[in-house]
């Protein structure tokens, strides 16, 4: 009895990490997160299952998720949607399925590369950091612990900064 439940709940986690949301990117996708992510900072992370760079960086930012889960990350796969199931499996595999999960659509790849950036060249992983004001900071290469607490840093700096702006009194 006690391994029919054992199996049941291992059966049932494998269901549960296979049903992690993963949207199709297509052209007009970020301006989608750009407006989930109204005037919030957020780091947009491109990658594949092609690029051992990306996996390292996934070492770091799984960390640096763990200890920062408030922040705001969309992932974007850069591989085919038929790749889905072996994406899933890196994104559980790394923890980061609580963040918001994208894959290239069949779109014309090139088009949706274009759509995030028309400098970039296609090489990977590729980053974004956007501040409030959705302006945003290229980084090509994997990111590390010191660039990701140094985002914390600067996101934390200006949310100091603007909420001991508004408890100012001002006299009457």
């Amino acid at each position: 009895m006690k391994n029919l439940i054992l199996s049941c709940l291992l059966i049932l986690s494998v269901s549960i990490a296979n049903a992690t949301p993963i949207k199709d990117w297509n052209s007009n996708s970020l301006e989608h997160v750009k407006n989930t992510y109204k005037n919030q900072p957020f780091l947009l992370i491109l990658w594949s299952l092609d690029c051992p760079s990306c996996f390292k960086e996934f070492t770091a930012l799984s960390k640096w998720l763990k200890k920062h889960s408030q922040h705001h990350v969309a992932i974007v796969s850069t591989d085919s949607i038929d790749m889905l199931p072996d994406v899933r499996d890196v994104i559980n595999e790394y923890n980061l399925n609580n963040t918001d999960l994208w894959i290239y659509s069949k779109e014309n790849p090139i088009k949706l590369r274009q759509s995030v950036d028309s400098k970039w060249f296609g090489e990977l992983p590729r980053s974004y950091f956007f501040n409030k004001q959705h302006q945003s900071k290229a980084h090509s290469g994997a990111l590390t612990d010191e660039q990701l607490n140094l985002w914390h840093t600067l996101i934390s700096k200006t949310n100091t900064k603007k909420s001991s702006q508004t408890n100012i009194k001002r006299p009457n």
